[in-house]
């Protein structure tokens, strides 16, 4: 019953994002602003915002002048649904995973908003960045750990930004970029950073591969590719039932898992 519960909220709020995603880059309402079809603009009545089933029951269509819904809308929805179903399923009822589902509200928000716009917002970050004090206290890190792990981040990835622009004369990281990862290792610790680095690029190969198949780019967000590697990072560990400190890591469970088989 809680699974069941936890997916119709990350349904309920996978809607929520994607009226965020669209409104946010264009600096529009997102308190007091009705929803509204986009093509026809339309205020949309309660039976029109039923997360994924209105879609559904339209076929995909607005209700009044029948033009095409995106797919954005039920896509970003079910995958809300999925990342709180598989957060609660590991983590539980906790302080952690009551961080873990706001975060994921940013990271499907802005992954969203990078893919469309290329930019990754501040204020989404400055929310992370809250979320990743609040986790840092829960796991008892200290003052020196949370100032070592964000310098580390900063200058780790402003180098990698700056290497980047120096040899090859353009962008392969944005500051934006650079601002999620000196957050993330806040969130992870500086000694899961490699592993984090690993993970990102691999994920971002896979999506430039992708963007160029279909879109062909070469420019391509990386954004998502931090988002993913980021919620990845963080449950890890509890898929492995261990407690986060300043002496267990990622790459610690990663070297204990080889050895045993």
């Amino acid at each position: 019953m809680t699974i069941f519960l936890v997916s119709i909220f990350g349904l309920s709020f996978g809607s929520f994002i994607s009226m965020l995603s669209y409104r946010l880059p264009l600096q529009q309402d997102i308190i007091c602003k009705r929803s509204h079809c986009p093509s026809c603009k339309h205020n949309l009545a309660m039976l029109d915002l039923v997360p994924l089933f209105s879609w559904l029951l339209n076929n995909g269509k607005c209700r009044y002048c029948k033009s095409e819904i995106h797919f954005r809308y039920p896509l970003i929805e079910i995958s809300t649904s999925f990342f709180f179903t598989l957060a609660i399923s590991i983590l539980g009822l906790t302080n952690h995973s009551y961080i873990i589902l706001t975060l994921v509200i940013c990271l499907i928000a802005l992954s969203v908003i990078d893919f469309e716009h290329y930019i990754i917002p501040d204020s989404l970050q400055i929310i992370m960045l809250i979320l990743a004090l609040l986790w840092s206290y829960l796991c008892n890190y200290s003052i020196n750990h949370i100032i070592l792990s964000g310098l580390a981040g900063f200058l780790s990835s402003y180098g990698l930004a700056a290497s980047y622009k120096f040899f090859r004369n353009k962008d392969g990281l944005g500051f934006g970029d650079v601002k999620f990862i000196t957050i993330a290792a806040i969130f992870i610790g500086y000694q899961n950073l490699v592993f984090f680095y690993l993970l990102s690029g691999l994920f971002g190969l896979a999506t430039g591969l992708i963007w160029q198949y279909f879109f062909a780019k070469k420019l391509f967000p990386f954004g998502p590719s931090l988002a993913i590697s980021l919620f990845l990072c963080l449950i890890i560990p509890f898929l492995f039932d261990m407690y986060f400190d300043s002496n267990i890591n990622i790459l610690n469970i990663i070297s204990f898992s080889v050895i045993q088989n």
